[in-house]
């Protein structure tokens, strides 16, 4: 299912369109708040919108190890009216209220689209030797199975239009339509490990399809041609590079630059100094002759 969050700018994600799941049980059970937060609720209709925050930065070790952002979670009661008011809870098992049955969603701060198994998934991982998860662990499990494995264009967002794709498992070659919003690409992998692939129809070779395949804990695996499907797969982008690289405006014969290369290093800096050290020895190199420097 999806979670509309409310288009009201005070919140964090307004007018977002979240993948969520709804929880029920035999009989009215405590809702209950895992960590310190901070909330905010809304009334639409007949539900209470609650927005929450997880206050990690008290334990900056468990925010680090969240790679995708910190995690904002929205829960949808079927009742208006709480007496609880927008503010920090700062009390780990603060009662929001008896329910049988609510929705939840998770979206994380890097605004790539995920089903809430993944999500929930990479919140168990951070928590491995930080904070008990005796409470996340079964949640976790319990949505899991539910959980269908995304493919999104590179942009993290959901594609507009169909593809026509190809897995490979074993002897088994299909090829299948994907619609977005209707095909359930978990019920066609069935468990099974396999490779998938486009199957294109215009002149661009494989060789220019760029995937990422992110599995169950946030690790991504990059790939040319195809992408190796594994139980732990969550999502698949995928991007026709000639498609999604702009021509480069450099044009002239000293020094023309293509479209995309494959296999550059790229070097991540934490800090000024480290990256301006950098720059003024690449610049000093690029005074040479020979040298070349070019700033995208």
């Amino acid at each position: 299912m999806r979670i509309e969050v409310p288009p009201d700018a005070t919140l964090r994600y307004p007018g977002y369109g979240i993948r969520g799941a709804t929880c029920t049980a035999a009989s009215l059970q405590p809702l209950r708040l895992p960590v310190k937060s901070f909330i905010k609720l809304r009334e639409v209709g007949g539900t209470t919108v609650i927005e929450l925050e997880p206050l990690l930065v008290s334990n900056p070790e468990l925010a680090k190890k969240i790679t995708a952002g910190f995690p904002t979670i929205y829960i949808y009661l079927p009742v208006t009216g709480l007496t609880i008011t927008d503010g920090l809870y700062d009390v780990t098992g603060f009662s929001l209220g008896n329910y049988s049955t609510f929705s939840i969603g998770i979206q994380f701060s890097d605004r790539v689209e995920r089903e809430i198994s993944h999500a929930a998934d990479l919140i168990l991982a951070a928590m491995q030797g930080l904070v008990n998860t005796d409470s996340w662990s079964p949640f976790c499990d319990a949505i899991r199975s539910l959980s269908d494995i995304l493919f999104l264009n590179a942009n993290g967002s959901a594609f507009k239009t169909n593809k026509r794709l190809r897995f490979v498992s074993g002897a088994a070659d299909e090829q299948f339509d994907f619609i977005p919003g209707t095909t359930q690409l978990r019920s066609i992998f069935n468990n099974r490990t396999g490779t998938l692939s486009l199957v294109s129809t215009d002149t661009d070779p494989a060789t220019n399809q760029l995937w990422v395949n992110t599995d169950k804990n946030g690790n991504a695996a990059i790939s040319a041609g195809s992408t190796n499907i594994s139980a732990d797969t969550r999502i698949i982008l995928f991007a026709q590079i000639t498609q999604w690289m702009a021509p480069q405006s450099r044009t002239d014969f000293l020094h023309p630059i293509p479209r995309f290369t494959w296999k550059n290093k790229i070097t991540t800096f934490v800090n000024g100094p480290d990256y301006y050290n950098d720059l003024f020895h690449e610049l000093n190199n690029a005074a040479s002759a020979d040298g070349k420097f070019f700033l995208c």
